[in-house]
């Protein structure tokens, strides 16, 4: 990617990360929960990126996306008060399967 095109895409994906708070950018490799209270997916999908700079699988993170999933729908719930069917939820949840669908490509 040392063409110009590929610095110029690498500076366009980068500036996407740029969401401010949002937490539905997974698609762009930006995962973000509020400190609002427990309990955090984040700490479930890549829990060695609190510990240290770190490479982790895809493969591995995919492994963990149905618990995370279960863990940032219960979040919704405990801390939002959201039912599973609302749209803030379903975003949210599709956010960490973004993620992980952008770590595989």
């Amino acid at each position: 990617m040392c063409t110009r095109t590929g610095r110029a895409k690498r500076r366009a994906e980068e500036r996407a990360q740029i969401t401010g708070h949002s937490v539905v950018q997974g698609h762009v490799g930006y995962l973000r929960e509020a400190y609002d209270g427990e309990p955090y997916a984040l700490e479930c999908l890549v829990p060695e990126a609190f510990e240290r700079d770190a490479e982790i699988p895809a493969a591995l993170v995919r492994s963990r996306l149905a618990q995370v999933l279960r863990i940032a729908a219960k979040r919704q719930a405990t801390v939002y008060h959201r039912a599973a069917d609302d749209e803030a939820s379903k975003e949210a949840l599709k956010s960490f399967a973004d993620f992980v669908d952008l770590c595989e490509r």
